[in-house]
């Protein structure tokens, strides 16, 4: 069972990091007012929201509930029975028919020997037209024993009339701090000790999502049982056990440095071919890091100092040292402030397209990275000016 599965939290105040959903929960549980109605709980994946419908079903048909401290009995036969009596779950994602949602619906009038019936229709966004109107004619008027709980990752797709009649619990990315306290939390419940580096590793990864982080976590665990000497200080050997792109911190930096930065299209192209025919080579992965290595290069590039600022540990430390060796070896590394501009904007453009490419992305990939190159070409002139700091700083040891 995965650390995802076994640490689910199972009460409100194991939610972290979404304080405003969990309030709203409590508030209409208090108050009495949660039943015969729709909540939307939408916002990112791997956030908890499906755990939260979750707790809050069991909250509904507690027999012996504790409105004041929103607690649970734990005795009454509800609670000893577990989440799946008088709860119905739905995943959209691999059920959108009319016909599943007529079958809910004609169960409506199904009298439960608890106090509630709670369906949880997850990934909202997926049903289709026919399958949403028929939600929406139901959520107009529901049962008062029923409780509709509908997750979703893009609110914007479900129907604007069903949003209208839900009441809203959102879901946002969990601060890193948050992150590193239950990950801290599992390791002790673990009995494994690990580095603060990969914590924070681990945490920046996630970028906010906690089934990222504990899915991390997992392997590290499993690295740290297996090799108790495994040096999780070292960004490398992280992100080598960690990724799963096929493509490690040295290819991402020679991509650029000795290809897209150099103007050469066909050591870049060459590059290019290599990395995507690996069986683990995932296009929109790589180009997520090509952004970010890019924005550390052309932070550096304003910046020459930026190695003694650095706030993530040494993260980035070898990629400077990388552009250094480049400069220092060929005597020119041609990206400037003008280029360096017009790679963002190219590399946000390809991150947009990769979302909903359904052709082969690796040719989208190819068609980018040339116009990467191109950019390059075209503001070469402006290497060694006072406009690229980063290139004034090595010129003088090779032309003086």
């Amino acid at each position: 069972m995965s650390l995802a599965t076994s640490y689910r939290p199972k009460n409100f105040d194991e939610i972290i990091g979404q304080d405003e959903a969990v309030s709203i929960a409590k508030s209409l549980i208090r108050e009495d007012k949660i039943l015969g109605r729709g909540l939307l709980l939408h916002g990112f994946s791997g956030t908890g929201k499906t755990s939260l419908a979750r707790i809050i079903a069991r909250h509904v048909n507690c027999e012996r509930y504790d409105f004041a401290s929103c607690m649970p009995c734990g005795a009454c036969d509800f609670c000893l029975a577990g989440r799946d009596i008088a709860v119905e779950e739905m995943n959209f994602s691999n059920t959108r028919g009319i016909d599943t949602v007529r079958s809910l619906i004609d169960s409506l009038g199904y009298v439960s020997q608890y106090r509630a019936r709670v369906f949880i229709l997850d990934e909202m966004h997926l049903m289709t037209k026919d399958a949403s109107n028929a939600i929406l004619t139901t959520l107009e008027e529901p049962p008062e024993n029923v409780l509709f709980l509908l997750c979703t990752t893009e609110p914007g797709k479900v129907l604007h009339t069903i949003r209208n009649r839900c009441v809203k619990l959102p879901f946002g990315k969990i601060p890193k701090a948050l992150l590193i306290k239950r990950m801290k939390e599992i390791a002790v419940k673990e009995a494994v000790s690990i580095d603060e580096y990969a914590y924070e590793y681990i945490a920046k990864s996630a970028d906010g999502i906690l089934r990222e982080a504990l899915s991390s976590l997992e392997s590290i665990i499993s690295i740290r049982k297996c090799d108790p000497t495994a040096d999780l200080s070292d960004h490398h050997f992280l992100e080598e056990k960690l990724e799963v792109d096929g493509t490690s911190p040295a290819s991402i930096a020679n991509f650029l440095a000795l290809g897209v930065y150099s103007g050469s299209y066909g050591k870049t192209l060459s590059l290019l071919e290599k990395y995507s025919s690996g069986s683990t080579f995932c296009p929109r992965v790589f180009a997520e890091r090509l952004y970010e290595y890019h924005r550390q290069a052309f932070n550096y590039l304003v910046d020459p100092n930026r190695a003694q600022k650095n706030l993530f540990n040494d993260f980035y430390l070898d990629w400077y040292a990388t552009l250094d060796q480049v400069v220092r070896k060929k005597s020119v590394l041609n990206l400037t402030v003008g280029s360096g501009e017009k790679i963002f904007d190219l590399l946000l453009e390809l991150n947009d397209k990769l979302k909903n490419f359904e052709a082969d992305p690796n040719k989208l990939l190819t068609v980018f990275t040339i116009k990467m190159i191109r950019t390059i070409k075209e503001h070469i002139g402006d290497a060694y000016t006072k406009r690229s700091p980063f290139h004034v700083k090595f010129a003088g040891e090779h032309c003086g």
